[in-house]
């Protein structure tokens, strides 16, 4: 299904959220415009370890990227767990570009857009932030908190394939995400004292599960709406299609039933066609959950990899959080003495970037 893969935090979303290319014209009635929801905000507070992280990225003196990167659930006082896709990249470009420096923030909070992002570092006086644009009449003000100093990810450690260049420089390839395990930690500088952490879905927990078909499913995450004009042909930014909302809010999304469970991956529904709420930019290394009598089952089944078509809705799979490989990862993450040493649980370990 996936013919070309994009890092959409290339193009102009800016946002990590790989994507499948589909070149297929749809030959039917004029487009017409169909809401592609996102969810509803989580003013309740009903998920309140779910979280987003931002990054102010710089290869040199030059930007390389600054706003909202995925959303992630906090699993241990100090640990976000997203997807492998996520850190990855920030692991990937430390050995393109020797120069590359990142920092980040969490927020657990409803409301933080991109500006409330810009705000904060100018707020801040961080080195480079002065030319980043406040709109300081729609500004919200989360908290974000820090996370380790330095280099504060770790990325699964079969996530990519390591391989060498003929001049002995390390190339690393990533898999179809539809097969990876996409899993991946930011570390927080100090413990969050104020939030329960989520529990997870236990080893197993999954396995011939095929009663569970049809069973309702709720994911969390900070992505962006979307209005999508369908039927339509997608095009290589994602279109056709008019933003009804930014990145940076957090919402809960109803994204239908349990349609296939595999090894090592979940499938939800989604049906934007119907205005069903699916899962867009942004949402990367969100949680899902099941949903048992109308009551949330408060563990996190899966985070989002996703390939789906341009945010309309097409069986995006959640990596599974219960098969023995993610489970032994999870563990020694969480069992480390400290960021240092959970480090080299990871592919970051395997390539000597935990120093």
């Amino acid at each position: 299904m996936r013919i070309v893969r994009i890092a959409i935090r290339a193009m102009t979303t800016g946002k990590k959220f790989w994507l499948a290319a589909v070149g297929a014209v749809l030959l039917m009635a004029s487009p017409v415009s169909v809401k592609a929801n996102n969810g509803v905000p989580d003013t309740g507070g009903r998920f309140p370890a779910v979280g987003a992280y931002y990054v102010f990225a710089k290869i040199g003196s030059q930007i390389d990227f600054v706003g909202e990167n995925c959303t992630g659930s906090l699993i241990a006082p100090n640990l976000l767990m997203t997807a492998a896709h996520c850190t990855f990249y920030d692991t990937n470009r430390r050995l393109e570009f020797p120069g590359y420096q990142i920092e980040e923030w969490v927020t657990f909070d409803v409301f933080a857009t991109d500006n409330d992002f810009n705000c904060f570092l100018r707020d801040i006086q961080y080195p480079g932030a002065n030319d980043l644009i406040c709109d300081a009449s729609s500004r919200n003000f989360p908290t974000y908190l820090e996370t380790t100093p330095g280099f504060s990810n770790v990325t699964h450690p079969g996530y990519a394939r390591v391989g060498e260049k003929g001049n002995g420089e390390l190339i690393l390839k990533e898999p179809y995400l539809g097969n990876a395990t996409d899993f991946g930690f930011v570390f927080l500088k100090n413990p969050v004292a104020n939030i329960t952490p989520l529990p997870l879905a236990p080893l197993g927990f999954l396995d011939n599960k095929q009663d569970l078909m049809g069973t309702p499913l709720v994911e969390v995450g900070y992505g962006m709406n979307e209005t999508k004009l369908r039927p339509s042909e997608p095009t290589g930014t994602g279109g056709p299609t008019t933003t009804t909302g930014p990145t940076g809010i957090k919402q809960i999304a109803q994204v239908g039933t349990i349609q296939g469970i595999h090894n090592n991956s979940i499938l939800p529904t989604q049906d934007s066609s119907h205005d069903g709420d699916v899962v867009c930019y942004g949402d990367s290394g969100s949680p899902l959950f099941l949903v048992e009598n109308g009551t949330v089952v408060n563990a996190v089944l899966g985070v989002l990899s996703g390939w789906g078509n341009w945010c309309m809705g097409q069986h995006d799979p959640f990596s599974r959080v219960d098969v023995p490989e993610v489970m032994d990862f999870i563990d020694c993450v969480r069992g480390a003495a400290n960021p240092g040493a959970a480090c080299e649980c990871g592919l970051e370990g395997a390539l000597g970037l935990c120093g």
